[in-house]
């Protein structure tokens, strides 16, 4: 077999609590390990950010209310450039892809300025999400630093709406022109996000808490949001060659399921390594530990999981944790982990294009720690 079809184990330091589990020693799943970009590469793109406050400041976007204005130029100082900006590294990282295999020469300026332009509404949109999502769980920090919403309160909702409105105005300001603009345009109005988040608030009841629900949740939040939008807009933006075929999308579905559960278990394992509090047991969320430990749940120990689990409550919490120990769900997750990169190594597999095959390698390189496929660089 070649590397790419080995699933690699790594043998390092673990950052979050092993507890009792059986499991060998893993390679750690902090999220912020994930970019892959060179500093050369990400260097224009943060030069570029000025220009981009510059255009959400502008009297056309914000009506010329100076106080507005001033609003959110904090707003997007305080939360654009701070996280992992992964769905940045995949947009550029595809997009140069494709303008190189199908092109001769270096972008032009014209190019490289709507990479940059798009990149920052990349992650304006993300952060839409992030502050409602902030004001939903209650969350004091994100990326280690105070959430927009522990600063700035009730009005994070308003902001979040305002903030989508001008993200809408700028798209269609940057892609004037643009023989791909409505399609672009239509791939931010897909409403995938916000119905995963409606989907979670919905599933209250632990009976609901399976693989089917963990898998329909992460298709629409982690698949879609995390990885088919930035790869789709940089297929559009380059108008070369559209690759999103249904093998990418088989593939982009297990990508998006490992990164989801990899949130999972940081979550309840990690140590704080998310930069945000790790509450999914307090919030009562449809996470992959509490649906291991219900599948393999005795009737003694499932009566303790469902009068302990989604309670702010530390003595409670802890009653939930010990039965994830008796169960050792993080050897299940392990296994569980495996299974799902055979399935995506798999399915990159079957790609019949050369290179939409490699670019799906690069990315599942960096997705997952480098265990499969090459590296991007």
């Amino acid at each position: 077999m070649t590397s790419r079809k080995v699933l690699q184990v790594f043998q390092s330091q673990v950052n979050f609590t092993r507890r009792l589990s059986n499991a060998a020693q893993r390679c750690v799943r902090n999220h912020h390990d994930l970019k892959f970009l060179p500093e050369a590469e990400l260097a224009p793109l943060m030069a570029y950010f000025p220009k981009f406050i510059e255009d959400v400041t502008h009297k056309d976007m914000l009506l010329g209310v100076t106080k507005v204005n001033k609003r959110f130029e904090r707003l997007i100082k305080h939360n654009l450039p701070t996280g992992k900006l992964l769905r940045l590294h995949t947009f550029i990282y595809v997009y140069k892809a494709i303008e190189k295999h199908y092109s001769n020469g270096p972008l032009d300026e014209e190019k490289l300025n709507r990479l940059y332009q798009l990149s920052w509404c990349l992650e304006a949109h993300n952060n839409t999400y992030c502050m409602v999502d902030d004001m939903m769980d209650s969350n004091d920090t994100r990326r280690g630093i105070p959430t927009w919403a522990t600063l700035m309160g009730a009005g994070t909702a308003n902001d979040a709406l305002l903030l989508e409105y001008i993200l809408m105005r700028l798209l269609k300001k940057y892609l004037k022109g643009h023989p791909n603009q409505e399609k672009i345009i239509d791939t931010f109005l897909e409403p995938h996000c916000p119905i995963s988040m409606a989907l979670e608030l919905e599933t209250t009841n632990l009976a609901d808490f399976t693989m089917d629900t963990l898998k329909e949740i992460a298709a629409l939040k982690m698949m879609r949001h995390n990885f088919n939008h930035p790869i789709e807009v940089a297929t559009l933006l380059a108008d070369k060659a559209y690759f999103m075929n249904d093998m990418i999308k088989k593939a982009l579905v297990h990508m998006g399921f490992l990164y989801g559960i990899q949130n999972d278990m940081a979550d309840c394992y990690g140590n704080n390594v998310t930069g945000k509090r790790c509450a999914d047991i307090q919030d009562k969320r449809c996470g992959l530990p509490i649906v291991i430990a219900l599948s393999k749940a005795n009737s003694t120990q499932k009566k303790i999981l469902e009068e302990n689990y989604g309670f702010k409550d530390e003595v409670k919490v802890e009653k939930i944790k010990a039965i994830f120990d008796e169960l050792d769900v993080l050897d299940e997750y392990y296994k569980i982990e495996d299974e799902y990169k055979q399935k995506l190594s798999d399915e990159i597999e079957k790609i019949q294009d050369e290179f939409s095959k490699d670019v799906m390698w690069k990315l599942a390189n960096v997705n997952t720690y480098g265990e499969l496929g090459d590296s991007p660089y």
